[in-house]
């Protein structure tokens, strides 16, 4: 009799595959030409949007928006095609700010499909004279402009992600469930060297060898990713390494596993060692990636799951998937168990 559990992971992952695949991302800005334009200068900016519709026959707004107070209007905007803009933007003498130079971001926005934004898009510089009174007043005089988001299903645009963004749902829930069977193991090999629960040991075994497979797909859909985002398959950023350095360790049990003949004594041995990889995984890969500088999502200041990263639509398919990919990861351990204790029958 199927378990009902067993039927909730199938349902979890046949919604996971077909949501997280076929939910479409939201429009964006995929880039301009231009990177710097100077005060009292006519910067002309071709502008290319991902999933875009625009159309000439409605009116399309650009803006670049600096601080939380200052925006600039487009004199003109026009639709070279479905993905494309071309905005004019006369940028005044004066920038509201003393700095000589200043970053905004840009905006586009029309009523059907509401407004996408590029942070920090270009810089605008002026010269060692600044005016920010003046500067100040001459981008406010357009006033703030309504903005509004056009409610739909879809995952957010995230700028060079795009559509590898969909790699979240596959990538950081294997990391869950090899944690998940590490963290089973690991209690199990406590009870063996507490209780003398020597059975134990084949649960042990075959818990981390799923684990370990879960963990090189992480790794290496992690990979995958990194190359479409990072540019390199392998960078040595720090959470890379540590995780590397986790499965090495995971890893050696087996050596241990089969290098040691006496039965009694292996699974000892194995038992405090695979303690010790637990105790070790929580610093590398939740500990010391915090203390450096990384580019990887929660590590060196920049928080994982934030809104920046996982919007409430996403955690819709997220939030299953861990859970998909735990049932699942469990499911097929306990199967490996039982076909371990099956060989030593025969």
């Amino acid at each position: 009799m199927i378990k009902w559990w067993k039927v909730v992971c199938i349902i979890l992952l046949v919604y996971v595959h077909i949501a997280g695949l076929i939910v479409p991302l939201r429009q964006g800005v995929l880039s301009i030409d231009k990177l710097r334009c100077d005060a009292g200068e006519v910067c002309d900016i071709s502008i290319k949007v991902y999933h875009g519709s625009y159309t000439d026959d409605e009116p399309i707004h650009a803006y670049l928006k600096f601080d939380t107070s200052y925006y600039l209007a487009a004199s003109r905007v026009s639709a070279v095609s479905h993905n494309e803009l071309q905005a004019r933007f006369h940028i005044p003498d004066y920038l509201p700010s003393s700095a000589e130079a200043i970053y905004p971001s840009l905006l586009v926005s029309t009523d059907s499909d509401g407004a996408i934004t590029l942070p920090r898009a270009l810089s605008l510089a002026q010269g060692s004279e600044t005016r920010q009174d003046l500067g100040a007043a001459l981008w406010s005089k357009e006033g703030r402009p309504t903005l509004y988001a056009k409610e739909y299903l879809a995952f957010p645009y995230r700028n060079i992600l795009v559509e590898t963004l969909r790699c979240l749902y596959y990538h950081v829930p294997m990391w869950f469930a090899m944690m998940l069977l590490f963290g089973i193991s690991a209690w199990q090999s406590l009870m063996i060297l507490i209780k003398k629960d020597w059975h134990r040991s084949d649960r042990v075994y075959a818990m981390n060898a799923v684990g370990l497979v879960l963990g090189l797909l992480g790794i290496i859909t992690g990979m995958v990713w990194a190359h479409n985002t990072w540019g390199k398959f392998w960078s040595w950023d720090i959470k890379q390494t540590t995780s590397a350095i986790c499965l090495f360790m995971y890893a050696a049990y087996f050596f241990l596993y089969a290098g040691v003949r006496d039965e009694m004594q292996r699974v000892r041995l194995t038992s405090a060692y695979n303690l010790f990889c637990f105790s070790m995984m929580i610093p590398l890969l939740f500990l010391i990636p915090r203390m450096m500088d990384s580019l990887h999502p929660g590590n060196g200041g920049n928080p994982a799951f934030a809104q920046d990263d996982l919007d409430n639509t996403m955690r819709l398919v997220f939030y299953p998937a861990v859970i998909g990919y735990m049932l699942l990861s469990y499911w097929i351990a306990d199967l490996y168990h039982r076909v371990i204790k099956l060989s030593r029958e025969e």
